[in-house]
């Protein structure tokens, strides 16, 4: 709930309470550092257990040399590159909107890398906010004076974890609470679809003072959430959600067979026939030898113990399984270079895509609508008209690079207009590279000049 009460301690929802560990844990599978094993699962049990019949002394040497082998962070990295690399078509504004999409937090980021960065997060959190907010905390009656004391909006990046508390109406939030924090120290703000109200609290969120409810102009909630439903789950779940799981998977197999092989390195003798009152003084090595008479009828002998390389072989094949599980949990080929089989067949490789581009599909809408919805809450509050929905990627098929540049060339001596040849690099060059807003400047800058002999003959006065 929403309500503060002074000297009482502000509870988060029974929702954050649950997403809290299990966010925890997927942040950690995408950073995979060395105390990964060592940490805890979404369901707050230790990554790496220990077997029933494990000795407390195999279990610590087990879990200290378990390594863990990432393979969230690359698979969201891959996506995430995939799904802004095409910069999406927005309107022309006014000069706000223009210095909006150029320094959209402030501190001189540009709207896309924001978005960017905010997607990234999303997927592994699930969920990622924006708060609408402003750079100057003054209170002007005009635009006049806003514009004159260089007061307008911009964008909060909002971890999922700050969000104590949301309500949410046809898929728009329209109540919060957000945990936030400025030079005086942490505080909770409370927005809904007209007011804002700020809490001061102490230690363990114990409300200390309560400000007044403010009205705002943004005309909704200021709070805007980036939600991608990737896997249909309606964000129950991250897009790492289950490529963590399958990852803590891999590093549990990887540590029995890294036990399994260390086990199994140096063979154990084993005396047969031999009393153990006999045996007073053994060494055993290269270039040794031990002698010792027989019992009775008995001829000593000396038998080897080793592990069955068949328990190797099956934790290698449950390793190899587990790792196509991920890529194909990912949508993704797994791609091992050691494995023979059969070709893809054209019906295959199209099934394979359009599940991929389904995904993307998705982290663009979750982009689209974010984008769009902050800007137009922006557009309310400081009185700049709305320019128009920013409209992202729909489709994002893989460019045959050889062919698009065998078609450049053909562009190139058709004589074609240069607009169309113009358009052509742009595909080329946004598909095969990934580019800063300072490299498409520059890009499109070097597409705009004229041909070195049309720039000699215009320096020197030469004409035709």
């Amino acid at each position: 709930m929403a309500q503060f009460i002074v000297g009482v301690k502000y509870e988060p929802s029974k929702e954050y309470s649950q997403q809290l560990q299990r966010r925890k844990f997927w942040r950690l599978s995408d950073r995979a550092k060395e105390d990964y094993a060592s940490s805890l699962d979404a369901l707050g049990n230790v990554i790496l257990p220990a077997h029933d019949r494990e000795t407390e002394p195999r279990y610590k040497r087990r879990i200290n040399q378990a390594i863990v082998r990432r393979y969230v962070r690359p698979i969201v990295n891959r996506y995430n590159d995939f799904v802004t690399r095409v910069e999406p078509v927005r309107q022309q504004g006014n000069a706000q909107y223009e210095q909006l999409l150029e320094d959209v937090d402030g501190s001189g980021t540009d709207i896309d890398t924001f978005i960017k960065r905010a997607l990234r997060q999303a997927q592994i959190d699930g969920a990622h906010y924006i708060l609408c907010d402003s750079n100057d905390s003054q209170i002007y009656l005009t635009a006049a004076e806003e514009q004159k004391a260089g007061k307008r909006g911009v964008l909060r990046s909002i971890g999922a974890d700050a969000v104590l508390y949301k309500k949410a109406r046809n898929g728009v939030i329209c109540e919060a609470v957000v945990l936030m924090e400025d030079d005086a120290g942490q505080f909770l703000w409370h927005v809904t679809e007209k007011t804002t109200q700020r809490a001061e609290i102490g230690e363990d969120f114990v409300v200390s003072s309560i400000g007044p409810e403010k009205e705002h102009g943004y005309k909704g909630c200021p709070l805007v959430a980036l939600t991608p439903d990737v896997d249909g789950t309606c964000g129950e779940d991250s897009q790492a959600a289950p490529l963590s799981e399958g990852q803590k998977r891999i590093c549990n197999i990887d540590s029995w067979l890294h036990e399994e092989l260390q086990g199994a390195t140096f063979t154990t003798p084993v005396f047969l026939g031999v009393d153990a009152s006999q045996v007073k003084d053994v060494s055993v090595g290269p270039g040794k030898a031990l002698c010792m008479p027989g019992t009775g009828d008995k001829t000593p002998s000396i038998g080897r113990l080793g592990a069955d390389p068949a328990q190797a072989q099956s934790l290698r094949d449950s390793l190899a399984y587990e790792i196509r599980e991920v890529y194909r949990t990912a949508g993704l080929s797994s791609g091992n270079p050691t494995e023979v089989a059969q070709p893809e067949s054209g019906v295959a490789k199209a099934f394979a895509f359009n599940e991929i581009e389904a995904r993307c599909a998705a982290l663009a809408d979750a982009c689209e609508y974010a984008e769009n919805r902050s800007v137009l809450l922006l557009s309310n509050a400081f009185w700049f008209p709305y320019p128009g929905d920013a409209d992202y990627p729909d489709s994002f098929t893989v460019v045959d690079l050889s062919a698009e540049l065998d078609l450049l060339l053909k562009m190139d001596m058709a004589s074609l207009p240069p607009l169309l040849r113009n358009k052509q690099v742009g595909k080329i060059a946004t598909s095969a590279f990934e580019m800063s807003g300072e490299d498409k400047a520059q890009m499109q800058a070097e597409i705009d000049a004229p041909p070195a002999k049309d720039a000699f003959n215009a320096a020197n006065n030469l004409g035709a």
